[in-house]
């Protein structure tokens, strides 16, 4: 009989919950459903946990909110986010339904799974009434979330100037910072919020607050390229050249990221153009390595070191040929940039342009007197480059300038024996084409037809330097002798070889 009772209760609140949903969005016929089914669980069902209630608050349907109130239904149940009806009311901006919320007791700080608060939603919302409402219930106006935000940094990450003047005017902390120190002024210069940037200025927030990476909100406004931000910041007289934990500054930051007309607004400011990171780097090497003329340009004109070097020797030419920039390396050449300036491991910048493969970038060079054979600390040559990385069309623009073909590393190694040895056709074709000294070139192509094992490496010699059976078999006999001779010296040096 008990069992019976239990399944009849099941299947009138089943029943019930099903009236409910129907007239969840009309007040008359909830409140009919409510009093003919006393005790009904008001969840709304699915995975969300959310009740009708929630809803009633996302949609702000007042009178519905009224009726369920009415019948007891729970003001703080959290769905699955943890968040309550007033959080769902702050979200969606319903003033009414949240005051309602209020008087009914809900909890004005209660906290979803990521830590915010209905204030915090209200906030990052940009709803002014709604926050306005929660703060003349005494809502908690520095509560931190997960990540330590205050609803300040929301509001000022998205802009929102009257939520911030409200939250200031309920004292909240201008300079909170969350876990990664950043304050609400470093969210506005990072999204490019000039009027709350003005707002906080106004609230006497810190110019200079650093994060815990030393960035300041100058960097940020730079870095993003908000010229606005920036002018904001520097009348409040932040520091232009403050460096970071890496030794970046403003000017740097924007370089970097080819912002051109910040990067003069800082110029200006008598940022320093030629200021250098931990490696040495200068703006004008960032702007060169990531091909940005305009502001090349505006550097240069503001009298940046054009062959300032890094802490490996590096010119910003050096990473303009290196990463194919040929506009850039056409500004830097007409700044009279050292065409041969050598890294520390003797690398010009033509090596840097003909192991890229940047063939334009290696002709406008070249053009500039570029010296064609320069060695670097190992004897290579840019056609050593060229050759090792299979740069054919390099190579070619390489030896019409007048590149010696047969340039040895260290007394031994040619470009045709790099380019062999990497298995690089097309270009060792085109060096025994292009062979100066037929004398110096036979020995490799002896070299090859005896000992190679890759067949089309030896079709390319056959094809381009012919040899007579003759001259073949007389190689051949060389290259025994000098094996039985480099034997007998082994065994000689080795008594027990």
């Amino acid at each position: 009989m008990a069992g019976g009772s239990t399944s009849t209760e099941r299947m009138r609140q089943a029943v019930g919950h099903a009236f409910l949903m129907m007239a969840a969005n009309n007040a008359t016929a909830l409140e009919a459903a409510v009093n003919f089914y006393p005790g009904v669980v008001f969840y709304a069902g699915g995975s969300s946990c959310e009740t009708i209630l929630h809803r009633a608050a996302s949609n702000g349907n007042k009178s519905v909110v009224d009726v369920l109130l009415h019948a007891h239904a729970a003001v703080d149940t959290q769905d699955s986010n943890g968040r309550t009806p007033l959080h769902s009311a702050a979200f969606s901006g319903h003033k009414e339904v949240a005051e309602v919320l209020l008087r009914a007791n809900a909890a004005v700080d209660a906290q979803d799974s990521d830590g915010w608060t209905p204030l915090h939603a209200a906030a990052y919302k940009g709803h002014e009434e709604v926050a306005d409402a929660l703060l003349h219930t005494h809502a908690a106006v520095d509560a931190q979330d997960l990540t330590g935000r205050t609803p300040l940094h929301w509001a000022a990450f998205n802009g929102y100037k009257k939520v911030a003047d409200a939250l200031l005017r309920a004292n909240a902390a201008v300079d909170a910072q969350d876990s990664d120190g950043w304050t609400p002024l470093h969210r506005a210069a990072y999204n490019g919020n000039e009027e709350v940037a003005e707002v906080l200025m106004g609230a006497r927030a810190a110019v200079d607050a650093k994060t815990f990476a030393g960035l300041r909100p100058l960097h940020w406004a730079a870095s993003n390229g908000y010229k606005e931000v920036v002018n904001v910041l520097l009348r409040a007289h932040a520091a232009v050249d403050a460096q970071d934990s890496n030794g970046w500054t403003p000017l740097r930051m924007a370089a970097y990221n080819g912002h051109s007309e910040v990067v003069d607004v800082l110029l200006r400011a008598d940022a320093a153009v030629d200021a250098q990171d931990s490696d040495g780097w200068t703006p004008l090497h960032w702007v060169a390595f990531n091909g940005y003329k305009e502001v090349a340009n505006v550097l240069l004109r503001a009298d940046a070191a054009v062959d300032a070097k890094t802490s490996t020797g590096s010119t910003p030419l050096h990473w303009a040929a290196s990463t194919g920039y040929n506009e850039v390396v056409d500004v830097l050449l007409r700044a009279d940039a050292a065409v041969d300036a050598q890294d520390s491991d003797g690398w010009t910048p033509l090596h840097s342009a003909a192991s890229k493969g940047h063939k334009e970038v290696a002709d406008l060079l070249l053009r500039a007197h570029a010296a064609v054979d320069a060695q670097d600390s190992d004897g290579w040559t840019p056609l050593h480059s060229a050759a090792s990385k299979g740069h054919k069309e390099v190579a070619e623009v390489l030896l019409c300038a007048g590149a010696a073909v047969d340039a040895l590393v260290n007394n031994k190694t040619t470009a045709l024996r790099v380019a062999a040895r990497a298995k690089h056709l097309d270009v060792v074709r085109l060096l025994l084409q292009w062979r100066a000294v037929p004398d110096g070139i036979r020995p490799t192509r002896v070299r090859a037809v005896l000992f190679t094992t890759y067949k089309p490496l030896r079709d390319v010699f056959d094809e381009t330097v012919p040899m007579t059976e003759q001259e073949l078999e007389s190689a051949r006999a060389a290259w025994l002798a000098a094996s039985e001779a480099t034997s007998t010296a082994v065994a000689a040096a080795d008594p027990t070889a």
